[in-house]
This record gives C-alpha cells, sequence and structure tokens, in this order.
C-alpha cells in the first residue's frame, strides 16, 4: 500500500501527505522534541516562506498559489504603515464586544467574550468580503494559509473564519503557518480557541530568535499564544513547543526594549540551516525522549535555541 502511495504522490507529495495527517493528530507526538524534528524537515515551510516573501514585494493584500505538491497556498500581505502603528503602541488590545460583527465566530458560550490586537481586527476587515468569493470558488482543495509578521494576523483570522465555516466532523481543515508573527489575543481568546482541538492543531507560527516583530507587545497587556511554535535560529537550531507557558518564556527572553527598531526577519537562512541540519542529524528519531520527563525534555529544546532553562 505505501508502495502505491509513494508511486501515485511522489515523494514530495508523500512528505506533505504525512504533514497534514500529523498536524491533525499533533497531541499524538510523546514530546515537542519529536514534533520539533518533524515539522522542521517538511519542505512545505519553505516553499510556503517563499510564496510570502515574493508577495512582500507588491501591493496585492493576498494571493492564491497551488504549490508543486497541489495544495493550494493562501499568503497575506499587509501595509507597512502597520508595523509603524503597531511600534508606537496604536495598535492594542481590544474588546471582541466592540467588534462583534467582525470576530463572533471565534466566540463561545464559555468564554464569549475575549481581547485581541485591534490590528488583527482592522486588516481582517478589509479582506473579509473578498474572502467570501474567494471560499466558493477556490478553497475546497487542501489549504495552507499563511503571513508574514504582521501578516500572520490576517492569516490566524482568516484560519479561524474558514474554520467556523466547516462542519465539526470535517477533516480537511486549513493549516495556518505564519513566520515572525506577535501574540493576537489574550488568555480568553486562547481559551475560546482551545475549547475546538481541531482549531488550535492547526496553527503553527515560525519565530526566528533573532525577529524583533515577533516577540514585540504593544503594551503590558496580557498576551498568550496559542497552536505550535517552531523557534529557529541561523545556525540550524530549532525547538517546537505547543505549552503556552514554554512558549512565553522563549518570547520573554527574545523581548527587546519597547523602542527597538521593529523589522521583518528574513527566515530563508534559517530555514535553510534547519534543513541542512536536520539531513546531517539523519532526520527526526521518534521515541528518542519518549521515556524521559517533559521538563527536561522541555530544557532540551530550550538548549537547542538558546541558553534557556526552565
Amino acid at each position: 500500500m505505501m508502495k502505491y502511495i509513494i508511486l501515485k504522490m511522489g515523494y514530495n507529495g508523500v512528505f506533505l501527505f504525512f504533514f497534514f495527517f500529523f498536524v491533525k493528530k499533533i497531541c499524538r507526538f510523546c514530546s515537542e522534541v519529536e514534533l520539533g524534528k518533524f515539522l522542521s524537515s517538511i519542505d512545505i515551510i519553505p516553499y510556503v516562506f517563499n510564496v510570502v516573501c515574493k508577495l512582500a514585494e507588491k501591493n496585492s493584500p493576498y494571493e492564491l498559489h497551488t504549490s508543486p505538491y497541489g495544495i493550494k497556498v493562501l499568503a497575506f500581505n499587509y501595509s507597512l504603515d502597520y508595523t509603524t502603528r503597531f511600534a508606537n503602541g496604536e495598535l492594542d488590545l481590544v474588546s471582541s464586544q466592540s467588534h462583534h460583527e467582525a470576530v463572533d465566530f471565534i466566540s463561545t458560550k464559555v468564554n464569549p467574550s475575549f481581547f485581541i490586537n485591534k490590528a488583527a481586527v482592522e486588516l481582517f476587515e478589509h479582506v473579509k468580503n473578498n474572502l467570501k468569493e474567494l471560499k466558493k470558488e477556490d478553497l475546497k482543495s487542501p489549504l495552507v494559509v499563511t503571513g508574514w509578521g504582521l501578516g500572520g494576523y490576517l492569516a490566524v483570522m482568516t484560519t479561524l473564519w474558514l474554520q467556523s465555516t466547516m462542519y465539526e466532523e470535517e477533516t480537511k481543515r486549513p493549516i495556518c503557518i505564519t513566520f515572525g508573527t506577535p501574540l493576537i489575543g489574550n488568555e480568553a481568546l486562547r481559551l475560546a480557541i482551545s475549547e475546538r482541538p481541531q482549531w488550535e492543531s492547526c496553527f503553527l507560527n515560525v519565530v526566528s530568535m533573532t525577529d524583533s516583530v515577533a516577540s514585540f507587545v504593544p503594551s503590558k497587556g496580557k498576551y498568550e499564544p496559542f497552536g505550535s511554535f517552531l523557534f529557529c535560529t541561523e545556525l540550524g537550531g530549532h525547538a517546537t513547543f505547543k505549552d503556552h507557558e514554554a512558549i512565553l518564556a522563549v518570547l520573554d527572553a527574545l523581548a527587546l526594549p519597547r523602542d527597538a527598531n521593529l523589522k521583518k526577519h528574513n527566515y530563508e537562512i534559517d530555514l535553510s540551516s534547519i534543513r541542512k541540519r536536520v539531513l546531517r542529524r539523519g532526520g527526526f528519531e521518534l521515541g528518542e525522549y519518549k521515556l524521559k520527563p517533559m521538563t527536561k525534555g522541555i530544557n532540551m529544546q530550550f538548549k537547542e535555541i538558546g541558553d534557556l532553562t526552565i
């Protein structure tokens, strides 16, 4: 059966098949170490960054591509004016109750209200009507939604919105891969999303340890992450976390002074170095840390990307 799949799809296609399968079953990995090794060895991530990188050179707010693997890639762009406003603290947390029409699809009975960054709301409001037409015509295939920097806010919002339009039993759900995207909302937002595990498992934020945008918080407001984070370095070090406290620990270590210059990080070198490092090590080794305590595994992850321990 496996030989038939490989002949039918090709090796890259098989790799992507397992990517979508394992992202849906992400909790089956016995540690973040295993998950990080798996995600960092997937060809689709560099391809997706290349798509969003080229879009950043254009004025178009979004583009839909079909990858060589037959997967649709919906990439988002944004005006650089948003980075300036974000750095100046003009775009901070706002109540979902003040923007009910834009974000009501995220609310639940247990978590009916939450706080979300104003940039995410504004950017999504600008493209939402266009996405309704796009969804009808083009978004029936397997889909990766992506954005770079604050463009990741658009990718996250669009993925959440698409998730809300699907039946719970549907398995072909969009995957959201962002690059250097800051945290988008508070604990109530994280909890609202975590109520629906099939939503939360579809998010991956790739963050370089030298990315000033990804770790920036406009105020002292309490932001919290959801989904998985793949932290990486230009030397190929990489570590993946799903635990929100571990993610916050890394982001806190990356935080720069509030007056620091915010500049989007180019992930091409990081992703290429990861690929070389994974190949040199012989790929990912499932079960390597299965019998070790989670805290010890997390500390190993911290050492992979820098001198951090818990």
